[in-house]
């Protein structure tokens, strides 16, 4: 397929394991699981790079150690996304959905680019990742079939959410990028469990709002049916993307804790 879409990619460091997620059906059935839940909420689904229609998952196996990449921390993203462009995956028009198989001492399970204040392609799940005070990433299970979404469907969604630009602070339960408000939206973050069932629960945030001056994921190129006026993320149109572009003062969003075949680029 061409244009815009979410391009899936099974990462691993140098040293780790391959769990062949890309080739057993995985990723595969996750991805499914996280297009029938956003469906069923919104009639809508995300545009995946696909081949005879199952998700063109590439692998990469990356030079660096996993100790090395998750020296960086939160950051860890900003990293990826500067090695995997001089892999060639930097396509224009491509949000690239990382699952990487490492991040031992990474302090979260996933983050991404937040435009317009951390503009970038890629958004990354950490699956060995140790936040403090919660379970390990590892814990945590892909959905066994396309009815069964779960955590890790749930937070592929919320990042790629994230790297469209969702939430901005015109929204109204705007808290850090996220919203405040309701435990079961999409995009919660906040100090109660986090338990994905409603997108834009008031429809006031980032979903349907009916606003024009405020970001609104309806709108977004990267999803389908697309809306007649639908948009690139804010920053995508000046730039050829080869490293991701932040103003000084930006935030990064520093993602979730858990709770208690190579293709075309």
């Amino acid at each position: 397929m061409s244009g815009y879409q979410v391009k899936a990619l099974y990462v691993l460091p140098a040293d780790g394991a391959d769990e062949r997620l890309d080739t057993n059906g995985t990723l595969a059935r996750s991805l499914a699981a996280a297009q029938a839940w956003l469906h069923e909420r919104t009639g809508k689904r995300l545009v995946l790079d696909t081949f005879r229609g199952q998700p063109d998952v590439a692998f990469v196996r990356l030079d660096q150690s996993d100790a090395e990449l998750s020296s960086h921390g939160v950051f860890i993203r900003d990293q990826l996304e500067r090695i995997l462009a001089a892999r060639g995956f930097d396509h224009p028009q491509k949000i690239y959905l990382v699952y990487f198989g490492g991040g031992a001492g990474v302090p979260v399970c996933a983050n991404a680019a937040h435009p317009p204040r951390l503009v970038g392609q890629v958004t990354a799940l950490y699956l060995k990742g140790t936040p403090p005070g919660a379970l390990p990433c590892a814990n945590n299970r892909f959905a066994t079939d396309e009815r069964s979404a779960g955590y890790l469907e749930f937070l592929a969604l919320h990042e790629v959410f994230h790297v469209v630009g969702a939430v901005q602070r015109c929204a109204p339960q705007w808290t850090g990028d996220h919203v405040g408000d309701d435990p079961g939206d999409l995009m919660y973050a906040g100090s109660s469990p986090w338990r994905p069932a409603r997108i834009d629960t008031h429809n006031d945030d980032y979903f349907r709002t009916g606003r024009a001056d405020c970001l609104d994921v309806d709108r977004s190129i990267f999803l389908s049916p697309q809306a007649a006026d639908a948009e690139i993320p804010a920053g995508w149109g000046f730039r050829g993307l080869s490293t991701p572009q932040w103003p000084a003062d930006s935030a990064i969003d520093i993602g979730h804790r858990c709770p208690t075949g190579v293709s075309d680029p």
